[in-house]
């Protein structure tokens, strides 16, 4: 658990004894107010469940940015899935009317709306399956938050 501990400028015996007993925390610096140093170190001792409920938040809050990130994505992707399917119906409506010629002509834009069509219908398929990915994805975060809520519950209690 994370601890303080102030010392004089002349004390660096004690501060040097803190130190090889504990660990400096992670992430942490050596600060100086007042005339003091104060050194932030772990102890070693388990979180006590005030800490660990606050540890949640933190990781629900991460979540729930990630989630507001996908919401996002996700109407963007309606937006390209509809473009998409305009440009599908549109490939299908060339191909139809390819088909409807004769000759040389009918082969080689048959052909060219038939590459179109596939195409389009790779890049429908591929928002579709962006958009599926991202639902799963929020499912998943929101059980997340759902799981993190009960341990809140089991940790207040």
């Amino acid at each position: 658990m994370l601890r303080l501990k102030s010392f004089k400028f002349d004390q660096d015996a004690e501060m040097n004894a803190l130190l090889d007993t504990y660990r400096l925390a992670q992430g942490a610096h050596v600060f100086v107010s007042d005339g003091l140093i104060i050194i932030p170190y772990e102890d070693g001792e388990p979180k006590t469940n005030v800490q660990k409920i606050i540890d949640i938040k933190e990781q629900k809050n991460i979540i729930l940015s990630q989630l507001d990130i996908i919401e996002h994505s996700q109407d963007v992707l309606s937006n390209l899935k509809e473009d998409a399917t305009r440009r599908v119906n549109e490939a299908k409506a060339d191909l139809a009317e390819a088909e409807a010629k004769k000759g040389k002509e009918k082969f080689d834009a048959v052909k060219t709306c038939t590459d179109t069509l596939k195409q389009a219908e790779n890049a429908l398929k591929d928002v579709e399956n962006q958009y599926l990915q991202n639902t799963i994805e929020i499912v998943r975060l929101n059980l997340n938050c759902e799981l993190f809520d009960e341990k809140i519950v089991e940790l207040s209690a």
